[in-house]
């Protein structure tokens, strides 16, 4: 058996407590990590296309590529910090790799005169990767160290307070400091910003060593069992079958993925909504700051609930704020501005809550599986860190993945899109710019797949929509533009529901059959088009009941929208779509035209007919929220 170091702390019992100050020396740590969380994310992609010349597509990549790394380094390095501590009888070995990360922060804006586009592009990314591999060394020891403690169920949300109270000055203060520093826009200015944030970076990381060794003094350490750290593959094995612990990093990869989701929308947000960028700093440090106060209460309060329920209480804030991020933004001027501040600052209590419950959570997994007779605090730290990581990766790319899904179903089913893509891009754009430029995506989701099945269209059917959609357009619009909609928007939901569950049971419908039919269908696809860009749900009930076969119905579809949707432009006007967002609708149609031949008549029925019920429920829930 190996001998403990001499530095191994004594193991006070299980009801410790540490100092204020030796929990401010270990939290100074998370000053360092806020920086290397924030600049990049909010500066690296800027630097690249506008002072670079990196092309954007290849810069997105760029970006994206070491997050993927990191998803599979993280367990590895969980697994090897366990090994470490078995055998040394602490983590600060692997840790003092981090205090060459504020090195690869300057290395990173610090790119050759000589070097622009793909090759300026290379080595941002080539540091970039050794950033995150240093961060990754610093952070996964880091953070099981409070895993680590003998210490009791309180004191570990306690720590982590501590943690996040820094880490959000860290996050605020180069949110700030960062765009003040780089303000010039040279290459120039960029170097000296992360050479200066460097040295903050680097002082950071040196005095969370001596905490992290005075924290372990003071409250013992709790060695991994002999098993930890000899497989990753074993150590990963045993914490996926840990089935609390396993809930709750499930949980936290949603819950990142969402708030991710938030931030990298809130600058669409203010520019497009409010038409004012600078109050994208406004919103986010009203989302940031509240950890400063709200640590604390949360802390407090956990006392009196427990963190399950505090966790789930936050996350049910942070949900129902995103609901009430609705009304601010239908408001203009300083009315919707004042609503959305509120709200974003509610959020960020929440947020607030969700971080430090789910982190404080973690030392109880590794506590509960310890009782159970296996101590891997690295191991499961690893799996929590990698899941974190996926979080921050996916959650700017779920815009893009929802246009790419509304192009597959467009292409596979013959309508869609506007469905699925409407709600995202109207919440990012507004629904002034964001239905006219759904449209215009439309067209394309449409024109795609009648390039290719064009012979098998019904022209006299989709004429006999055509008429009355075209006529009924601009009446709809001239009607709708002095109302307010939603009761018709409810009524035609409920009314598409109803149709739907009647043909999914079998009925027929024998009215829309006839002419008055095909033009109750074109009117009412015509009304809901102008509402909400979403105009399917009646032709599909259209389509579903006139029984054509699959790829007669796909191309008939296809048809009267890429129509439809060029005169409901002409009326409303042209807004060119952000191009990120054809690359993934181009991509989600060239699926669905590849599945598409393969699906059976049936298939295509019931997919038209859950696309239009789906379609009637967004217009039900916009209407009413």
């Amino acid at each position: 058996m190996t001998a403990p170091a001499p530095d191994r702390p004594a193991a006070p019992a299980d009801g410790a407590r540490a100092g204020r100050g030796t929990l401010a020396l270990y939290a100074s740590g998370s000053v360092g990590m806020g920086v290397w969380v924030t600049v990049p994310g909010l500066l690296l992609l800027y630097f690249l296309t506008d002072v670079l010349g990196v092309p954007a597509f290849l810069a997105g990549l760029t970006l994206l590529l070491p997050k993927a790394i990191d998803v599979v380094v993280h367990p590895l390095l969980g697994s090897r910090s366990d090994r470490e501590a078995r055998r040394s009888g602490h983590r600060r070995r692997m840790m003092r790799a981090g205090v060459l990360l504020g090195a690869a922060m300057a290395a990173v804006f610090a790119v050759p005169p000589s070097l622009t586009g793909a090759p300026a592009a290379l080595w941002v990314g080539g540091w970039f990767v050794v950033g995150n591999l240093l961060f990754a060394c610093f952070q996964v020891p880091y953070l099981t160290t409070p895993s680590d403690l003998r210490v009791g169920y309180h004191e570990r949300t306690r720590v982590f307070m501590f943690r996040m109270v820094l880490l959000t000055v860290g996050l605020l203060g180069a949110g700030i400091a960062a765009p003040a520093l780089s303000s010039g826009g040279g290459r120039g200015d960029y170097a000296r910003m992360a050479l200066v944030l460097a040295v903050v970076m680097a002082v950071s990381a040196v005095v969370a060593l001596r905490g992290v060794r005075r924290l372990t003094e003071e409250c013992g350490f709790r060695a991994p069992d002999a098993r930890a750290g000899h497989s990753t593959p074993a150590d990963l094995r045993v914490a996926w079958r840990d089935r609390d612990y396993r809930a709750l990093v499930l949980s936290y990869l949603f819950t990142g993925t969402t708030t991710h989701l938030f931030l990298a929308a809130l600058p669409y947000v203010t520019a497009y909504l409010f038409d004012d960028t600078r109050l994208t700093a406004l919103f986010m440090g009203l989302f940031l700051g509240p950890a400063l106060f709200a640590g604390p209460l949360w802390t407090a309060w956990s006392r009196r609930i427990g963190k399950q329920r505090g966790l789930l209480l936050s996350q049910a804030v942070f949900a129902a704020g995103s609901l009430a991020l609705l009304p601010g933004a239908s408001l203009d001027g300083t009315p919707g501005v004042a609503v959305t501040a509120a709200v974003v600052m509610v959020m960020g209590v929440a947020f607030a809550g969700l971080q430090l419950f789910a982190f404080s959570m973690v030392p109880d997994a590794v506590a509960a599986a310890e009782a159970a007779g296996s101590s891997k605090a690295g191991a499961y730290t690893g799996v929590w860190t990698a899941a974190e990581a996926t979080g921050t990766a996916v959650g700017p790319y779920v815009y893009a993945a929802v246009l790419a899904l509304g192009g597959f179903a467009q292409a596979s089913t013959g309508m869609g899109f506007s469905l699925v893509a409407a709600p995202a891009l109207i919440v990012v754009l507004g629904p002034g710019r964001g239905v006219p430029a759904v449209l215009l995506l439309a067209v394309l989701a449409s024109l795609l797949p009648l390039s290719r099945d064009w012979r098998h269209a019904r022209p006299r059917d989709a004429g006999r929509l055509l008429l009355p959609a075209l006529l009924g357009a601009p009446v709809a619009a001239w009607l709708l533009a002095s109302v307010d909609a939603r009761p018709a928007a409810v009524a035609a939901g409920c009314g598409v529901l109803a149709g739907v569950v009647l043909l999914a049971r079998g009925a027929g419908s024998s009215f829309l059959r006839r002419p008055r039919g095909a033009w109750l269908a074109g009117l009412g696809s015509a009304g809901l088009n102008v509402i909400g860009g979403v105009g399917g749900p009646p032709i599909g009930l259209y389509a579903a009941n006139a029984g054509w076969p699959a790829r007669e119905t796909r191309a008939t579809l296809h048809a009267f929208f890429l129509v439809q949707n060029v005169a409901t432009i002409a009326l409303l006007g042209f807004v060119p779509p952000p191009w990120p967002s054809v690359a993934a609708l181009v991509a989600g149609a060239a699926g669905g035209m590849a599945l598409a031949p393969r699906l059976s008549p049936a298939a295509t029925r019931t997919g038209v007919l859950a696309v239009s019920s789906a379609g009637a429920l967004v217009l039900i829930g916009t209407a009413v929220l």
